[in-house]
C-alpha cells in the first residue's frame, strides 16, 4: 500500500516525469499515481483540493507504455 504515491512531491517536478506527463497529456501527479497502480500498489493520495482529488482518481482508463514505465523505474 502506498500512502504517499507522489514521493512527498519530490518527483512531481522531475524532468523525466514532466516529459512523460506531457507526452501522455496528463499531469505529473497522475503519472506517478498511475505508475503505482500499474505496479499493483494500492495508492492513497492525499489532497484538500477538490480539483486535485478529481485529477488523482482519473488514472484508471489509461496506462503508461512499457517503455516509459522502464524509464520511470530508473528515477
Amino acid at each position: 500500500m502506498g500512502y504517499s504515491p507522489l514521493a512527498k512531491a519530490k518527483r512531481i517536478g522531475d524532468e523525466t516525469v514532466v516529459e512523460i506527463a506531457k507526452k501522455l497529456t496528463k499531469n505529473p501527479a497522475q503519472v506517478l499515481i498511475r505508475w503505482s497502480v500499474q505496479h499493483g500498489f494500492i495508492t492513497i493520495p492525499k489532497t484538500s483540493q477538490e480539483a486535485r482529488l478529481i485529477s488523482n482518481v482519473d488514472v484508471f482508463d489509461w496506462s503508461i507504455p512499457d517503455s516509459d514505465m522502464k524509464i520511470l523505474v530508473m528515477i
